[in-house]
């Protein structure tokens, strides 16, 4: 499988942003559109071609797509969890929030240095977001 937008979710997704444009909004995806864990792991392994393009079952594909409509709407946060992996990115005044997860590396301890967890969502009266990933201590 790969990460991918399809047309006519974008097509959805850019409707309803086009009706709500002053509304704050926080988008969320499975797989992320954005991240820097795989260049992160290319590294790892020795890669050094910064051309690499990232795994097509890590990040979407064509997330570009979904930040090319950002501006001009209320976009406050895109949150995904896919990765298992803890990481807030900014792109263009949009925060990209990949969570880590309950299952941690599928029950074996942490994935990639990212404790078995969980999200809060704090969404405050004027539109902002605050976002809290919080360990819960279980140990494989």
């Amino acid at each position: 499988y790969f990460g991918e937008l399809l047309e006519d979710e974008l097509a959805f997704l850019k409707a309803d942003l086009d009706a709500h444009r002053t509304t704050p909004t926080i988008v969320t995806t499975h797989i992320p559109i954005a991240s820097n864990l795989p260049f992160d792991l290319l590294l790892a392994h020795g890669v050094t071609d910064n051309h690499q393009p990232p795994p097509k079952n890590l990040v979407c594909t064509n997330g570009d797509a979904l930040m090319e409509d950002a501006p001009g709407h209320n976009i406050r946060a895109i949150l995904s969890g896919h990765l298992h992996y803890q990481e807030t990115l900014d792109r263009n005044g949009v925060r990209l929030i990949n969570s880590g997860a309950v299952c941690g590396n599928y029950w074996k301890g942490p994935r990639y240095g990212c404790p078995e967890g969980f999200g809060v969502v704090d969404l405050g009266a004027d539109g902002s977001v605050a976002f809290d990933y919080r360990p819960y201590g279980w140990k494989a």
